[in-house]
């Protein structure tokens, strides 16, 4: 604030004006408007070349201050802007940043930092630091997990934050391929990945949960699905005949990258919880997992009624964390690889489904991508018995095939009519008695 009560003035066409050219020799006060700091100063000076503008005396140096911007200015502007003083000092800590040199160019006061935590050496000016000026770290200190994504290792995620808008082309740490479409490093962050091919698609939050509830020793089933519902739920714990989901931000707000609207996932919520719970489930819970970071799942877990039906005071959130960072199907074809022989039978994939807490399709799909992409694993499966199948039309056999699929192309090469595979296997296990005029009978 300037206080200007003791300024002259006059009127000019009906209006009250202040006469700067007859104020030389009045004093007026300014006031910092932060610390409240008030000094009277005298004006010695008028100058109406250019802009309009007042000299005051303050420090032995005359302060320039223009006439058309005075009632408006404030006085902590002034302050900073023409005063000799640093408010801070060389030695200061502000925010865990320490001064370490001081300078003033153009009346602009400017310090230089060095940062505590990560130890890079900046500038910011005066006013930052009075308005609560953050150092924002670097990858290596806030995501020190990235650096592997970066083609230039260390030296490169040096140069960026984690929430950067910058374009990195990233190389996958876990088949080592580097992706053909740049990606955004805040992303990066975000996702914890990059659509990769090795990818499990399994999400940040429920990687997270995965960890939890093996670390304490729960059994669980992941990607549960109920018997006349085609909706798969995130988790079910028989001993607590419970099913949890892992809500993701696009239950709660519209994500670009999704189909639906938050509006209609909520309404798919509703329907999932109100088909379970009115189908013997005791217990639905969900887990707030907008933000994929440890502090804010391990608080929305606490924060869920799981605190009180489990003890979970010895869980290391920093092993959930890193549990997140790795590939599901690296870790299930490294396992099998290390500690099955070969070929694999069903009593085999059953003990994996239970060990890993998925569905045999799924178990079934990790190791066909460790074969078929990677070096992870050279896995062959137990070979089964083909069954035979006769394709029956108005009461004849016309053919006999082993698999759906051979049959919808056997029928589509005879008679030029399209089959459904789902279709003929519903009439092969009795749900239909026949299909387009066509039966199956399984002979073998």
């Amino acid at each position: 604030m300037i206080n200007l009560n003791n300024v002259p003035t006059k009127i000019r066409n009906g209006k009250k004006i202040y006469d700067w050219k007859n104020s030389i020799g009045t004093i007026i006060e300014i006031v910092d408007d932060d610390t409240k700091e008030s000094v009277k100063v005298p004006i010695v000076k008028y100058e109406r070349a250019g802009s309009r503008k007042i000299y005051v005396e303050y420090m032995e140096k005359q302060i320039p201050i223009t006439t058309i911007h005075i009632e408006k200015l404030k006085g902590n502007k002034v302050f900073e802007k023409y005063t000799g003083d640093f408010r801070f000092k060389i030695g200061d800590v502000i925010n865990n940043i320490e001064i370490i040199k001081t300078k003033n160019i153009k009346n602009c006061k400017k310090y230089q930092y060095r940062c505590l935590e990560c130890g890079k050496i900046g500038w910011t000016t005066e006013y930052s630091l009075r308005n609560n000026f953050k150092h924002r770290c670097t990858i290596p200190t806030t995501a020190p997990w990235m650096i592997p994504y970066f083609q230039g290792g260390y030296e490169e995620a040096s140069k960026f934050t984690h929430s950067s808008n910058q374009r990195i082309y990233p190389i996958c740490p876990n088949c080592k391929n580097q992706s053909k479409k740049s990606v955004m490093i805040k992303s990066l962050y975000q996702m914890k990945s990059f659509q990769c091919i090795c990818n499990d698609n399994i999400s940040y939050g429920e990687k997270f949960f995965i960890s939890f509830l093996e670390q304490l020793n729960i059994d669980f089933i992941h990607q549960y699905s109920l018997k006349g519902l085609r909706k798969i739920y995130d988790f079910y714990i028989p001993s607590l005949n419970a099913i949890v989901e892992i809500h993701g931000e696009q239950h709660y707000i519209d994500v670009p990258f999704f189909e639906v609207t938050h509006q209609k996932e909520q309404e798919n919520d509703e329907l999932k919880m109100q088909y379970a719970l009115s189908h013997g489930i005791s217990k639905y819970i969900i887990v707030d997992a907008r933000n994929s970071n440890k502090e804010w799942l391990k608080e929305h877990i606490l924060s869920t009624e799981l605190s009180e039906l489990f003890d979970c005071t010895g869980i290391d959130w920093d092993t959930c964390h890193r549990f997140t960072l790795k590939s599901r199907i690296v870790e299930v074809c490294e396992y099998i690889m290390k500690h099955s022989t070969q070929p694999l039978e069903e009593h085999d994939l059953e003990c994996y489904m239970k060990k890993f807490h998925i569905l045999k399709s799924t178990l079934k799909y990790y190791i066909k991508m460790g074969n078929e992409n990677f070096e992870w694993c050279n896995i062959k499966f137990e070979k089964k018995h083909k069954k035979t199948i006769e394709i029956i039309k108005d009461g004849e056999v016309i053919g006999v095939e082993h698999t759906y699929s051979e049959i919808a192309k056997y029928v589509q090469n005879r008679d030029d009519i399209i089959l459904l595979p789902s279709e003929i296997r519903r009439v092969c296990i009795g749900e239909y008695k026949q299909y387009k005029g066509y039966k199956f009978k399984i002979v073998a």
